[in-house]
């Protein structure tokens, strides 16, 4: 089972993405897999503290192999839950704050970033707060808070900027929008995956 992971900052084209892979597989389209990120940020976490990891586990190897047995339990109940045929795709947006930790203990499987220009997601998390219903207290969004909004992108996209050497697949937002089919195509010769194409020649959920 091919294991297939896509994040990338909130408002960059996730759930785009997981939409057309999901018809270009043929997989099952899932919530957004929220408690395997939660997983992946705890192995974090505990990499992070090391002074109290290692009264509990003294070995890295120790430390990974407890991870890696309580996340692929929870992927293993989802493959049996969700019975994909040939690929199981997970998005969760938090998925590229943990990009390290998925390819520690996932290391055969895709990981993908979506990438789309800051000031168009600036644009659309004001576009939230313009719908969002008048509160007595006008939140982050309403008010346009751009330093608000900028951190998150960054916060989001900075771990991957400092890589020495990226450990997932960028795709950007603009290519997925203007030409789906395109970027699939470009994202399977970089992944190797196996994408159906003749379902999104018509992408009406692009509307």
């Amino acid at each position: 089972m091919q294991l297939i992971l896509v994040g990338g900052a909130q408002r960059s084209g996730t759930t785009l993405l997981q939409t057309l892979l999901v018809n270009a597989l043929q997989s099952p389209n899932l919530p957004e897999a929220h408690i395997l990120s939660d997983i992946l940020a705890a192995y974090k976490r505990a990499k992070e503290f090391g002074n109290k990891t290692g009264y509990f586990y003294a070995a890295d190897d120790d430390l990974r192999a407890f991870f890696q047995s309580f996340a692929a339990r929870h992927v293993a109940d989802i493959v049996a839950r969700a019975k994909p045929s040939a690929a199981l795709l997970l998005k969760d947006p938090n998925f590229i704050q943990v990009l390290d930790e998925a390819e520690d203990l996932f290391p055969r499987s895709v990981r993908i970033v979506c990438m789309r220009d800051p000031r168009d997601i600036a644009a659309s998390f004001v576009q939230i707060g313009q719908r969002q219903s008048a509160a007595t207290k006008p939140g982050k969004y309403e008010r346009r808070d751009i330093n608000f909004i900028s951190k998150k992108v960054l916060a989001s996209y900075q771990p991957l900027l400092r890589a020495p050497e990226p450990n997932a697949v960028v795709v950007r937002y603009e290519a997925i929008a203007s030409d789906p089919k395109g970027a699939l195509e470009a994202l399977a010769r970089d992944t190797g995956l196996d994408l159906a194409l003749d379902r999104i020649d018509r992408p009406v959920w692009l509307d």
